[in-house]
């Protein structure tokens, strides 16, 4: 049996016309709202970025003038500062098609490092993320009155007299105790 979306008179049916133009309209408007989401979220990493800028830039000052510091701590955190600056500047700048293009250029040019600070990039936004997970999760406690005292790991469990001893330890081993 063959199905075709041709009548006999070698038109497309309306139904066909219909859901191509509906699809190409849902089309229009994902990339039209991801586009405006892609924005919004560049907008805010340069934000960020500019704030951890203004940060790195504080604690170098800081460290000049402390003479305890080494030089050499300090001339790295302006560095940093800076080129975490030229980035904000440069991400800010762009649109996002023009910075999805340097994105792949870069990547054609050098795979291995594009490959290299993306899992670095992806390992920086797990631990982001389970660091909000962990907060949300123990000011949740805290609001209905279950939290215990930190530390908040799943493997590590309160004594009845205070203090904490592993979840993986018997409780007897005095090197595995932990005090209060």
């Amino acid at each position: 049996m063959n199905i075709s979306t041709r009548d006999q008179s070698g038109q497309q049916p309306e139904m066909a016309k219909d859901l191509r133009h509906d699809a190409a309209r849902l089309k229009d408007s994902v990339g039209a709202r991801a586009r405006q989401e892609a924005e919004s979220r560049k907008g805010q990493a340069a934000h960020l970025a500019g704030s951890t800028s203004s940060a790195l830039e504080t604690a170098a000052q800081d460290l000049r003038d402390n003479p305890d510091a080494p030089d050499w701590m300090a001339t790295a955190l302006q560095s940093t500062a800076r080129r975490i600056e030229e980035l904000a500047r440069h991400v800010d700048g762009r649109s996002i098609d023009e910075l999805g293009r340097d994105i792949a250029g870069f990547a054609r040019r050098s795979p291995g490092t594009f490959l290299a600070a993306s899992a670095a990039a992806g390992f920086a936004a797990a631990r982001v993320l389970r660091a909000g997970v962990d907060h949300k999760r123990h000011a949740r406690d805290a609001s209905d009155g279950s939290a215990q005292q930190w530390p908040a790991d799943e493997n590590i469990r309160p004594e009845a007299g205070g203090g904490f001893t592993p979840a993986y330890s018997d409780g007897n081993d005095e090197y595995t105790r932990v005090p209060r």
